[in-house]
């Protein structure tokens, strides 16, 4: 009985300390872990102590033509609703601290009448679907701009700040800046907007061929491919004012380029420069209706570094390869764009740039077209779920982010994710 005592008496201390020694290491692995996540936590916090960064979100132009209104109107309700078209894109807008776009059309009323090319009007409702997918700020100025006279200009304008959103490229009137200056989670971020002339007609300023009204002729900001030096001394001005004004970092939107031409014109090379030169940090293109190449260029003068979009594509429109014979009209980007803010240094950095393939996708759906902006790469990941059911349009779509993938490039400095990605600091 002894002997059995003390084997239980020696077991029981056995177990007692197996038990401790584990009891022991779950504790340290606990203050490991514990420490680490403290240190993680003093460390972001020093990062965000240190710097201030703000997402940007661009987008190219949104084009309402006339197979687009009448798919976008309801008999029922007699009213016209966009927010389908960007349903599957609203996600990635919504994540942007300030996410911007080229409105090509106008909002001039119904009592206009409603149309297409080559004069668009198009119902205020398209603004409607644009605030509900997170966009904050839109270009209004174009060749379609005047499409309706100075009356649609103003009522553009005016439809635009009914929903709290900010134009750029026009402006009510001569007591308003040309500009915006908006600060941006700690950083004062400067918005421009240009647009391209087509010839004068005497000394008279021309889009489209049309002759700008009296009364709003200096409330456009426009250039003159004729006149460019002229007017490149005015956008320093400006670009100066801003500047002066506070802007820390400057978005230049600007319509210009060759429809259809998927490289840069020696205009967009040159006014890029330029811009670069006058310390434009961002340089973001519309018009062409295609996908041009992003890069980052060099000023020769300051050795400063800007990032160029020289064409956005179409974000939105009925430009189908149906309609066109031109796949690449189907195509669009989504910019993605982090700048930093050294808060000790106040030095502007970029510290990402990725861009997300997008592919207007139009089907029938009971015997009416449906326009869907989708981002490509992860649909086709998930066809299903974005009504991708023929083969033809995955082939489509396929083709559609491959041709993207090619423009675009194989940059290290451009990242080809489907979400906003930070990378090394690239930009002085």
């Amino acid at each position: 009985m002894r002997k059995y005592n003390k084997m239980l008496i020696i077991l029981f201390i056995f177990l007692a300390t197996v038990i401790s020694a584990i009891i022991i290491n779950i504790q340290i692995d606990n203050y490991q872990i514990n420490k680490n996540k403290d240190v993680k936590s003093d460390l972001l916090a020093s990062e965000n102590l240190e710097y201030n960064e703000a997402r940007i979100v661009a987008v190219g132009d949104v084009i309402i033509h006339e197979d687009k209104l009448k798919a976008q109107f309801n008999e029922e309700t007699g009213e016209y609703n966009f927010y389908n078209n960007f349903k599957y894109v609203k996600s990635y807008i919504k994540t942007a601290d300030i996410a911007l776009a080229d409105l090509e059309t106008t909002l001039s009323g119904e009592e206009q009448k409603y149309s297409g090319y080559p004069f668009f009007n198009s119902p205020s409702s398209i603004a409607d679907a644009m605030v509900d997918s997170g966009f904050d700020i839109l270009s209004l100025v174009n060749n379609h701009t005047i499409d309706r006279g100075s009356a649609g200009v103003f009522s553009t304008m005016a439809e635009i700040q009914k929903r709290n959103l900010k134009a750029i490229g026009a402006r009510e009137n001569l007591d308003k800046k040309s500009y915006l200056i908006q600060e941006v989670k700690g950083i004062k971020i400067g918005f421009i907007s240009y647009s391209y002339e087509t010839p004068r007609k005497g000394k008279n300023k021309t889009l489209n061929a049309m002759e700008i009204p009296s009364d709003v002729i200096n409330l456009l900001n426009t250039f003159s491919y004729e006149h460019i030096d002229e007017d490149l001394n005015k956008i320093k001005i400006q670009i100066d004012e801003m500047k002066s004004k506070g802007a820390e970092a400057i978005i230049f939107f600007i319509h210009w380029g060759n429809e259809y031409e998927r490289k840069p014109n020696v205009h967009q090379i040159s006014i890029a420069n330029a811009l670069c030169d006058y310390g434009v940090d961002i340089i973001l293109g519309s018009h062409p209706h295609v996908i041009q190449p992003i890069e980052f260029i060099t000023s020769e003068k300051t050795g400063k570094r800007s990032l160029v979009v020289y064409s956005m594509g179409n974000f939105i429109s009925n430009q189908q390869y149906e309609r066109t014979n031109n796949r690449y009209t189907e195509d669009g980007i989504m910019v993605n764009i982090q700048i930093k803010k050294n808060k000790v240094s106040n030095n502007i950095t970029i510290s990402g740039v990725s861009y997300i393939p997008t592919w207007v996708h139009r089907y029938t759906y009971n015997n009416k077209f449906v326009y869907e902006v989708i981002p490509v790469t992860d649909v086709l990941a998930n066809k299903e779920k974005y009504n991708l059911n023929e083969d033809t349009e995955v082939w489509r779509a396929e083709n559609s982010e491959e041709s993207t993938r090619i423009i675009m490039g194989e940059s290290d400095e451009i990242l080809k994710g489907t979400t906003i990605e930070t990378t090394k600091e690239i930009m002085n």
